[in-house]
């Protein structure tokens, strides 16, 4: 550590664009009597370096012992952005006139107790805070928004810190509040009598305190705190996030609404879950769960219908997959599942119970089970794949095997650990599996890492759709056959058809649209500039349940489509991102496609001979003609020049058309507003309604809008003018439950067709007066797909809470996995390359994903060096841009390689 803090020293030019610092010298048990001189030597380079750490919002010192007096001088004089402190408070007594409490203004405070470093004679006194701190907060730090107090309990003669100080304070923005090992009432070694204390004014400071911040989001208090119970008055609070006791739950839920649970720090008795199990059942927006179970002792299933538990409880067989799944039908909206299950080896369960037990239950994407070994337990990758066939919206899987059951006091043995990061592969039903494997075999140690790809169905479900899919093959050739009946017996019968000459309009307008079933994003091509033998030239094709809008069009989109499972015929729209057409740099990897495609789409051909006679040459689009030339025009949006690259190739190849097209630009403020930008006349086959669409506060908004989704735009920073596109979902129905409705209708003798009435949300006045109202629409989802570029931050306004974000990643420094990376190269100087062209690097797009809060990224558009295939070099070249990505998104990352298709789920609180 030591060395990369000195190699800041010369390098005032990175130190100065360094936000954030965390500094753990030391691991917290450390055993070696050097440690405390390390800390101290680490903490005085540190005070050299600060004079170039002007950008530094946010410092936190994780060490043993707390740093040098002089490095919280240096950094409040050097550092004037400095708004989040956090240090830790070892062995040494905490000095009033500490220097690490004249701070002011602050934003977060953290002070992190670390008991295991402190030696105290007489454990039974209540420790106290300095006064000083209590006075930096309460007086200098009025917009305090985050704050941390106490430690971890280590053993069980860990003393306890009195925050009783804190109810004096009133920070309006203060919206995460997480307590240690502390108390805020008196008498902290014995058991206190709740309702005696309920009663006491004193402790009604407490709930208070609480009920004056309204903003508060996040609260921790954990199992082995003293503090009394909760009466909160104020309506306006909303708590997101708890972490803390099954105890406290019960006072915190009046006032949440709960998106993360987290009972980690209490060991739930297994007979204790029918208490929790109500409180589950009405958090509807829980996606977050994090459980410790204690499995010591066998019990009966029956407690877990609500009746008390026996007293020989632990002669009882107990079923797991009982067990588990009350607890998976309870929290239907989960994403993130974490349990740990403290488990005697002869009464533990296995992995194969769990696995039947989530069957069914919610779409979880992340899960993490730890318990204790068993010889007879299955091996962890058998257990992911499982578990993945059971959950298929599994995104990631950790398993971890402790040697021998754990307390709260102690960290857990690991015998085993395994993490498995599951991805789609190209083909329908197919999983690829990176796994991350260490522990302690029979014989050795082991570590390893690979990668497969399992079908996500077993053998005998595989061979149960061959069969399902002969006999709907089957149904369809009867129903073939009865159509074809029913047609001959209304041609019989039929009335005189319509005159020859009758026409139809030269407008027609789009059917109606329905709700989308899926949204589905293909990726037809990934590379940059140039192709290689693994990457496409760009272009992606987003299907809105059946019908299909091309994001793009690069050289050979069409043979790509023929080689995926998106219908090149359903194509209704495409959007062009920029043309780069005539560019040196570029060979139209954006637009080079967009002729021959539009030729196979619209029927289109080279012209006749000489003589012959082609219906398509005569097509005029403002004259009436037959239905059978005039369907719904094919749309392209693209920048300014798109209507002209069409109209020059159709021109010069001779090619006609026999559906029409219409072409749509988007005007940059520079750009002309009027005209077609070339010189030649509008082909027959081109619909005269293609507009000129003019920015409006520097986007483009709702340039398609219908019932159902609407498409903006904003112009994003390239080496010529560049478009982002965000497709935005309409409201959709929310979720009924019958049970709500079925006994009013029934009462007042309603038909229940009404129930679609109450799907739409629509509300519904029964006989006797009574209006029920059905369940509010939900959000529906949001796609932002970028092209090249090396700044999109004006399309930040219409991109913030995207389901999924497309942004390119053209260059990347990898030093330690591509081969050809130069030695001259830094990341500084890569990011630079890649500005200088107009592209990003992965870490930009982490950034920027960060920014505007993606839920998920997608990584595209990478430079030819990078291949796109399932070799290893490929796959580990991948895997070292998704950690840059990620290391700055904060969120799972993935890298686009050609025909991978993923779809788009829902906003988690709308699941």
């Amino acid at each position: 550590m030591r060395e990369r803090l000195k190699a800041l020293l010369p390098r005032s030019d990175v130190a100065r664009h360094i936000k954030t610092l965390i500094l753990r010298p030391n691991d917290l048990m450390a055993s070696t009597y050097g440690w405390f001189d390390a800390e101290a030597q680490i903490s005085e380079d540190l005070e050299h370096i600060a004079p170039a750490l002007s950008g530094l919002e946010t410092f936190i010192w994780d060490g043993v012992e707390p740093p040098e007096e002089t490095l919280w001088m240096a950094l409040r004089k050097h550092c004037p952005r400095l708004r989040y402190i956090g240090s830790t408070v070892g062995g040494l007594p905490l000095s009033e006139d500490s220097e690490l409490f004249n701070f002011k203004d602050l934003v977060g405070f953290s002070l992190i107790v670390n008991c295991r470093a402190r030696l105290f004679l007489n454990p039974d006194n209540v420790h106290k805070f300095p006064t000083s701190l209590w006075t930096m907060l309460l007086e200098r730090c009025k917009n305090l928004q985050e704050l941390t107090l106490g430690g971890e309990r280590t053993t069980y003669y860990t003393p306890l810190f009195d925050v009783r100080p804190i109810v004096d304070g009133r920070w309006p923005k203060l919206h995460t509040l997480t307590f240690g090992h502390t108390m805020m009432q008196d008498s902290p070694l014995i058991l206190p009598d709740w309702d005696d204390i309920s009663q006491s004014e004193a402790t009604k400071e407490f709930s208070r305190f609480i009920s004056a911040h309204p903003r508060l989001k996040k609260l921790h208090i954990p199992y082995d705190a003293r503090f009394p119970p909760l009466e909160i008055s104020n309506s306006d609070i909303v708590i997101n996030e708890f972490s803390g006791t099954h105890f406290y739950l019960n006072y915190v839920l009046p006032c949440s609404q709960l998106t993360a649970l987290r009972l980690c720090s209490e060991r739930l008795q297994t007979w204790r879950l029918a208490d929790l199990l109500p409180c589950l059942q009405n958090l509807q927006h829980l996606s977050t769960l994090e459980l410790w179970i204690d499995m010591s002792h066998r019990v009966n299933i029956s407690t877990l219908s609500g009746l008390p538990p026996e007293k020989n409880a632990a002669l009882l067989e107990t079923d797991h997959i009982k067990v588990f799944r009350p607890l998976f039908t309870a929290c239907r909206s989960l994403l993130h599942l974490k349990l740990m299950c403290t488990t005697k080896r002869k009464f533990g369960f296995r992995m194969k119970h769990f696995w039947k037990a989530i069957e069914n239950g919610p779409r979880l994407r992340t899960l993490e089970v730890q318990k204790v070994y068993s010889l007879n337990e299955e091996k962890m990758a058998r257990s992911a794949l499982q578990m993945t066939r059971r959950v298929p919206s599994l995104q990631a899987i950790t398993l971890v095997y402790a040697e021998q059951p754990w307390s709260g006091l102690l960290p857990i043995r690991i015998k085993q650990m395994g993490v498995y990061d599951l991805s789609s592969a190209s083909k329908d039903h197919l999983v690829r599996v990176t796994a991350e494997e260490s522990g302690k075999g029979l014989f050795k140690p082991f570590s390893r890492r690979t990668t497969t790809t399992c079908h996500m169905r077993t053998p005998a479900q595989r061979s149960l759709v061959d069969i399902y899919q002969k006999s709907c093959h089957l149904s369809e050739l009867l129903y073939m056959f009865s159509a074809l009946r029913s047609v001959f017996r209304f041609r019989k019968t039929r009335p005189p058809m319509m005159p020859a000459q009758a026409t139809i309009s030269t407008s027609p307008s789009p059917p109606t649209r329905s709700l989308f079933s899926s949204v589905n994003v293909t990726f037809l091509g990934t590379a940059s500039a140039q192709p290689s033998s693994s990457r496409n030239h760009s272009a992606l094709a987003l299907q809105l349940g059946r019908d299909v809008w091309l994001f793009d069009c690069g050289e050979a989109t069409q043979h790509q489509l023929q080689k995926s499972t998106v219908k090149m015929g359903r194509i209704e729209k495409i959007f062009i991102t920029h043309t780069h057409a005539f560019s040196c740099d570029h060979e139209g990897d954006h637009i080079f496609g967009l002729i021959p495609l539009l030729a196979s789409c619209l029927n289109g051909a080279g012209g006749t001979a000489d003589g012959a006679d082609d219906p398509r040459a005569r097509i005029d689009i403002e004259q009436p003609v037959s239905a059978a030339h005039v369907g719904i025009p094919l749309e392209i949006y693209g920048p300014l020049g798109t209507r002209a690259y069409v109209r020059n190739g159709m021109s010069y190849s001779h090619t006609l058309l026999g559906s029409p097209y219409v072409v749509h630009e988007l005007r940059m403020p520079s750009d002309p507003q009027f005209g077609d930008h070339t010189s030649l006349s509008r082909l027959a086959c081109e619909l005269p309604s293609g507009r000129n669409i003019p920015q409006v506060d520097g986007v483009w908004t709702d340039i398609f809008k219908d019932d159902v989704v609407s498409v903006s735009a904003a112009p994003i920073l390239h080496s010529v003018p560049c478009v982002g596109y965000v497709v935005t979902e309409a409201p959709v129905p929310g979720k009924i439950d019958p049970k709500l409705y079925i006994p009013d209708l029934k009462r007042t003798n309603t038909p229940m067709t009404v129930m679609r009435r109450l799907q739409q949300g629509e509300s519904v006045e029964l006989s006797d007066g009574t209006v029920i109202h059905g369940p509010p629409r939900r959000k529906g989802r949001k796609v932002v797909i970028l092209g090249d570029t090396f700044d999109p931050s004006p399309i930040i306004p219409l991109a913030m809470d995207a389901d999924l974000l497309i942004h390119e990643a053209t260059n990347a420094h990898l030093p330690d996995i591509d081969p050809d990376t130069k030695e001259i190269d830094t990341y500084e100087t890569v990011e630079a390359r890649a500005k200088s062209r107009g592209h990003s690097t992965p870490q930009m797009a982490g950034v920027f994903a960060k920014r505007v809060c993606a839920r998920r990224l997608v990584l595209n558009h990478f430079s030819a060096r990078y291949p796109g295939d399932e070799t290893e070099r490929a796959i580990k070249i991948m895997d070292g841009i998704r950690n840059l990505a990620g290391a700055e998104f904060g969120n799972k990352v993935e890298c686009a390689r050609d025909l991978m298709s993923i779809d788009v789920a829902f906003p988690p609180s709308v699941q």
